[in-house]
């Protein structure tokens, strides 16, 4: 099966994807994967298939370290390798933007740089992803391996019309990119005001003009009633699980400023301005002041920073209503800091609408273009 081929773009050449590359698998040897004897003290970035499915071209954060005895089991991967998860999460796939290690779930390709690059061949995946997860689905660990990969066929341009399906894409997802590190540095400010400007004056010398409320004071908390099958992928309203990932659906039944919680899995806080939906135990937080929105969001995720940590002393599988409403909010009267806060809050949103529109071109465009349906001059 060759996945693009059309009669746009007859006259590019054929390629078992073996042909533009080498495929390697990673390594992670030892048992168990999470033995401290690999990771004391660090100094190699580990990778894992959930910070490649987070990654959007590029991926430039890690969180774990292998040290010289967990890197002699594993290996070092250069700059500029594509990832391709083959477990867990199939097919999702991202740049190396530094060395890195990856454990055996993830296979690494190396480009022929006669023939292709290894943004082109991220958008390849892009393009086939679905198909590949379609066809993994139901086997016994849903998952595939090199020789899969190796004998998947494509219809390949030449440099020149790569480069310039590569610029387009990559434009839109570098805007992306932006966006998002904007959303991180104005989440941190929020933090910042939250924890320094208000909660800090309150503990220390018990500010007047801080006033300390349980959430229950000036939220009814509500739950979302929707099971899993209630997605829709051509769904028109945002639909909101226990997973980091925003669905789709067709239907809406909340209007408005919420700040969304997840109640099991990752804890996850969103939030979210306009009609969506919710699953069942996503816990929907719908002030009837508005001007409560930023300070509940900053003291939701306070909580579950707090819960992730494990500072309870004990390991928490699930939040409760009641964990939900004796969460402590602190209410300045000053409300320029209330106000930066609520405006950090609607400039994140607008981002996140932004990037949402950015994601539903590349959609659009990268069949397009790998089709051969855009043509460009010179070609």
């Amino acid at each position: 099966m060759i996945f693009n081929k059309t009669s746009y773009n007859s006259n590019w050449n054929t390629e078992k994807l073996s042909d533009l590359g080498t495929f390697a698998r990673g390594k992670s040897k030892h048992r168990p994967r999470n033995d401290k004897i690999l990771f004391e003290g660090g100094g190699y970035p580990l990778i894992q298939t959930g910070d490649i499915k987070n990654s959007n071209l590029y991926i430039k954060n890690h969180v774990s370290e292998y040290n010289e005895v967990g890197l002699k089991q594993s290996r070092l991967w250069n700059k500029g390798t594509l990832c391709i998860t083959i477990a867990a999460n199939i097919a999702e796939t991202g740049i190396l933007d530094y060395p890195m290690c990856f454990p055996d779930s993830v296979v690494g390709f190396t480009p022929d740089k006669n023939k292709c690059t290894s943004e082109f061949m991220h958008y390849i995946f892009n393009y086939i992803k679905t198909s590949i997860q379609s066809s993994a689905s139901g086997s016994i660990q849903d998952n595939i391996n090199i020789d899969y990969l190796s004998n998947l066929e494509f219809k390949i341009p030449n440099l020149n019309i790569q480069n310039k399906i590569v610029g387009i894409l990559s434009n839109i997802d570098k805007k992306i990119n932006i966006n998002t590190e904007i959303i991180c540095e104005l989440n941190k400010c929020s933090e910042f005001i939250y924890l320094n400007k208000i909660i800090k004056p309150y503990l220390e010398s018990k500010d007047g003009n801080i006033v300390k409320l349980n959430i229950s004071d000036i939220v009814e908390l509500k739950t979302g009633k929707q099971d899993a099958n209630f997605s829709s992928a051509s769904g028109k309203y945002p639909f909101f699980t226990c997973s980091n990932e925003i669905l789709k659906c067709d239907k809406y039944e909340y209007d408005g400023k919420a700040v969304l919680l997840a109640g099991n899995g990752e804890f996850n806080v969103k939030y979210f301005e306009g009609k969506f939906n919710a699953y069942q135990r996503t816990y929907i937080l719908m002030p009837n002041d508005s001007k409560y929105i930023g300070l509940i969001y900053e003291s939701i995720k306070l909580k579950i920073q707090n819960y992730k940590k494990g500072s309870n002393g004990s390991i928490v599988k699930f939040i409760t209503k009641d964990d939900v409403d004796n969460t402590k909010i602190y209410c300045p009267k000053n409300e320029r800091l209330v106000n930066k806060i609520n405006d950090n809050l609607n400039l994140i949103n607008k981002l996140y609408i932004e990037n949402e529109e950015l994601y539903n071109l590349k959609k659009y465009l990268l069949p397009l273009l790998m089709n051969g349906q855009i043509s460009f001059k010179n070609e």
